[in-house]
Order: C-alpha cells, then structure tokens, then sequence
C-alpha cells in the first residue's frame, strides 16, 4: 500500500467517525472506532512521507555528486582506472594522453599489458592482494608501456572499492616521465660535479705527472660513462708525449694509425671533435666497431700558450657526449691545468738538482783550483825561496871568508831566483783573474794568453785569430768564454798529444763564438762521458756547465784519430739592445790574425 492509499483510507474513516458523533453514536462494524490504531496509522503515515522525502533529497544529492564527480574524473590530467578481475571497465579521458589508446580502445583491455615487463610481477602481487583485502601500498611509482611502444615513467596511487556491486581497483595514474627526466638530470650533473671536485682535489694532492693522468682519466671515465677513456701528452715541440688509458668495459684493440690522426687533428684545429655516429663516422674511427662503441669525443687540454694534450672518451651508447661538451671542455681545462703543474714541478725539480749539481761542480772545482794553486806554488815559488835561501847561506860563509868574488856571483844567483819567484807569483796571479782581462777585454786577453802558451809548450804550434768587431761584454761572460779556452787548451796538452791548436775568437751582432781546434789524437765522445772528470778535473763537463750559466751552448766533434773541435757560442745583446741575454759594453776595434 503506498503512501496516497493510506492517506485516502485514513480521511474516509475521519468522515465516518463525524457522523456518528453527530448521531449520538458511532458504530463501525458494530463495535467502537480503535482510536489507539488510528493514531498509531497517523504516525506510520507520518514517517513514511517522511523517509519519502528524505530519499529523494538523498537520491537528488547523490545525483548531483555524480555529476561532480564525473566532471572532477573527466577534467583530472591524471588517469583514473577501474579495473575489475584485471579488466578496465572505466577509464577518464585523461588516460588516452598518457596512453596513446583511446577510451573505447583501453574499455575492456587488460590492465597488466599496460605495464613495463620489468614491473608487471610486482604490481600483479600488490593488485591481487589489494582484492583479497591485504596490505598492499597504496602509492609507489612503476613504468607503463604506451600504444607506440615507448615507455613512461608513472606514479601510481590505487584502492579497493564497490563498482556495481562487485569489489574493483581504481587507480590513479600520473605521468612523471619528465619529472624523472629532470631528476636523472640533476642526479647525473651532481655526479659529474662531484667527480669535478674529485679530480680537482686529487690531482692537488701529487705532483707525480703519472699519478695525476691516472687520477684524470679514472674520475673523468666514472663520470661520463665511458667505455674507453685516455689522455694524450703533447710535448713542446708539438711531437706526443706520455700517454694513460683506462679500457672500462672493452678490449683494448684499437687502430693506432687512426688514433693519432684523430689526436693530430684536434692539436691542428684547437676544436673539439664530437662523433654521436661512430657507423657513420668512415674517416674516423680510432677503435674498431666490433668492440661495440657507438659515439666518442676528443677534446683539447689548452693552456694560455698551447694545447698540452688531448683528452679522449668513448660511449657504447650513440650520442653520449652531444650534450656533455660543456663538461668535457672543463675536465680538460682541469687536466691541462694538473699536468701543467706537474711539468713545472718536473722542471723546477729538475733545475733544482742541476743547481745542487752545479753547487757540487763549482766546490769541486774551486777545490781543483786550489790543488793546482798548491801545485804551482810548491813547485815554482817555494823551490824558488829554498834556492834563494840557499844562495844567501852560501854569501853569508863567503862573505865571512871575505871572498868578494864568489860572493858576488852567489848573490846574482840569488837576484835570479828572486826574479824567477816574481815571475811565477805573476803567472800564478794571471791565472787566478788575469789583469789584462779587466783592462783591455776578451780579445786581448785571449791573445796574450795564446802567445804565453806557445812560449811555454814549443812542441805545441798555436794560432789565435779574432773575427768582427771586438767590444767589451759583461764582466761574467768575458771571464766565462776566458776559462772555457783556457780548459779546452789544457786539455789539448795534456790529453791530445796534438802538434797544432788553434783558437778562433769571433764577436757577432748578437753572440760571441769561440773555437779551438786541435790535430790530436781525439777520443769517443758522447754526452755522458763529458761528465766523467779526467785526471782529477771536471773537463768538458765544467765547460759546459758554464756555457749554460752564461745562456749559451757547448759543442763537441771529436772522434778516435780525427782531432778535437770545441764550439761555443753565447747570445749578447745587439748594439740596439733588441736580442740576446747579456749586455756588450763599449766597441772596440780588434786586429786580425794571430
């Protein structure tokens, strides 16, 4: 009976009660009217327009919340899902632009095929017990798999629910492929900054030149990913230098041939060569493709001045360094950096033996000078004073026989000796610091010296002769290239067994160059045998070193049976003062000949 009937029936029965009264009595049925039911029917009448009312103010709230929420699916930029027994039966419009499919394509398809293979297995365990009403999580990120086949990076919130009746899945998918991109990009710039830092601190850590290129390609290899990495040195005369190499994760064959001329090209251009096609790349291709790599770089380490190597990397991904030059360029800056303090540490520690080296030289040889001053002065001086203290013993008996005559000749004996006693103390003084050097110049004295040498040798046949225009040079030169003629003419006496020497003194614009040449008996000559002191002298080695103090080189050409020829040339300054290391003083004009 719905709610119309009993309103009906219950006003029918108002009016009949109304008329018994009005009769003096009422009758129903022959028995009283059931006040108490009546009443009790008014309530239920009561209650249902009630619930009545109240149903439709739900059913229409509810209809309205529908709508809402239909919009709030359809508008959503994520992907609403309801899947049943693993079957899509809703899916928003938002799913066909993460998809690709369209609503009606992805209606009715099975869910798990729209999932990456690495992730289905675990989200078909969390789905299965999500339905059997297990903990499961709610949230947790996945890879799906769209209609071209590409894969998308998602983020993935589900719940249990009722739809029509039955338990379903609605999950809500959000695209995040960019979000992870960016990500990835900010998790690999922060690796390659930390192994920025990381090469940065360790190659502040040695000096070691090998350490250093080890260090650099290890980090630089670690944090582009590459397969194969190496640095070549470039030396200053442009040739290839020292190299390290790190073969990460293929053999190491490699077209050698090739590699320099990819290296030689980048020396040659300063530029960066970039290859995202390694098949493409006919004219290129340092390392043979079946080692699989796909893409390489090489890039120049430069310094202010030059390119000091190159730095090279090798991907088994196409196109890996496209987009890394930026990075590349910095590694190499820092590498360039690292190895040019390394070779200046090299050399500064190199120049620091060589001065320990010529500190020990110049002792040794101010200790040899000073032998041969005990020498000369034991076998000329001093024989001298014991012939002259002899000769004065000898007057003083005659002169107390008073024989005048023998006297006087004992006293010219004496008188010679002390002549001869001058004599060598003048020698011995000349050859400490000859005067006529600080008096008159190179030229003069290096003529004096010539002219002493023959009156002492005569076996000896010398020449001197002088070239140019003669002019006084620094102080320290003209004493350097003195020492120098007068070593090479004392090793001529002593070692050559020579009958002819020559010395040939030429002043230049912007040098000075002196050669002695001698007929002897020469020797087998090599660089490192002009270390070797001879008979107790540093010979051709103390030469040399002090042709290098003075700027200049030092020149041997001797061989066994073919003489000796010294050359040794030292930069000075032009007149204008435009060239070379010392300054000249004021010109002189020098004669010719010997």
């Amino acid at each position: 009976m719905d709610t119309i009937t009993i309103i009906a029936d219950t006003e029918c029965m108002q009016r009949r009660a109304s008329r018994g009264r009005d009769a003096g009595a009422v009758v129903i049925g022959k028995k009283k009217a059931p006040t108490a039911e009546l009443a009790a029917l008014r309530r239920r009448v009561a209650e249902l327009e009630a619930s009545e009312a109240w149903r439709s103010r739900v059913e229409e709230e509810l209809r309205e919340s529908e709508a809402k929420y239909s919009t709030l699916v359809e508008q959503s930029a994520d992907a609403v899902l309801i899947t049943q027994d693993g079957v899509l039966q809703f899916v928003n419009k938002a799913a066909e632009e993460i998809y690709g499919y369209t609503v009606e394509e992805l209606t009715g398809m099975r869910f798990f095929g729209l999932l990456a293979p690495e992730c289905r297995d675990v989200v078909i365990q969390r789905y299965e017990a999500r339905v059997a009403g297990k903990e499961a999580a709610s949230s947790y990120e996945t890879r799906i798999m769209c209609k071209d086949g590409i894969p998308k990076d998602a983020e993935v919130s589900a719940r249990l629910i009722q739809y029509r009746g039955r338990p379903a899945v609605m999950a809500i998918v959000r695209d995040i492929t960019h979000r992870k991109v960016a990500e990835q990009k900010i998790l690999q710039r922060t690796r390659e900054l930390a192994a920025l830092h990381s090469v940065l601190m360790s190659i502040t850590r040695t000096l070691d030149l090998e350490k250093v290129l080890k260090e650099i390609v290890s980090q630089v290899g670690a944090a582009v990913d590459s397969a194969y990495t190496s640095i070549v040195t470039v030396n200053e005369d442009d040739s290839l230098g020292i190299g390290c190499e790190d073969f990460a994760r293929i053999p190491p064959p490699y077209d050698e041939t090739r590699r320099r001329e990819l290296i030689e090209r980048i020396i040659a251009t300063g530029d960066a060569v970039i290859v995202d096609d390694a098949d493409g790349a006919e004219d290129m291709k340092p390392i043979p493709l079946a080692t699989g790599i796909k893409s390489y770089a090489g890039v120049p380490m430069k310094t202010k001045d030059a390119i000091i190597g190159v730095l090279l990397v090798h991907s088994l991904q196409p196109a890996a360094f496209g987009s890394r030059t930026e990075l590349l360029a910095a590694f190499a800056n820092e590498a360039a950096i690292a190895i040019e303090n390394a070779r200046l540490y090299d050399t500064v520690s190199a120049e620091r033996s060589h001065v320990e080296q010529l500190l020990g030289q110049v002792l040794t040889a101010q200790e040899d000078e000073r032998r041969r001053l005990s020498l000369d002065l034991h076998d000329t001086v001093t024989q001298s004073m014991y012939g002259v203290l002899a000769h004065i013993g000898a007057a003083e008996e005659l002169l107390s026989r008073s024989n005048l005559e023998r006297l006087r000749g004992e006293l010219t004996h004496a008188k010679g000796a002390l002549e001869q006693t001058l004599a060598d103390l003048r020698r011995v003084a000349a050859g400490l610091h000859p005067p006529i050097l600080g008096k008159r110049g190179l030229a003069q004295a290096l003529r004096q010296h010539v002219t002493e040498y023959a009156e002492n040798y005569k076996h000896l046949s010398c020449s001197f002769r002088m070239e140019g225009v003669a002019r006084r040079l620094d102080p320290s030169v003209e004493i350097g290239v003195y020492r120098i003629a007068q070593e090479a003419l004392n090793n001529t006496r002593r070692h050559a067994d020579a009958t002819r020497v020559s010395v040939l003194l030429r002043f230049l614009p912007t040098g000075v160059f002196l050669k002695v040449t001698d007929n002897g008996k020469g020797f087998d000559y090599s660089p490192q045998t002009a270390s070797v002191p001879v008979d107790g002298h540093l010979g051709l080695a103390g030469m040399m070193e002090r042709a290098e103090l003075m700027g200049g080189t030092l020149k041997v050409d001797t061989r066994p049976g073919g003489g000796t020829r010294i050359e040794m040339s030292i930069p000075i300054a032009a007149p204008d003062g435009k060239q070379g290391r010392h300054k000249a003083s004021r010109g002189l004009r020098g004669s010719q000949g010997g």
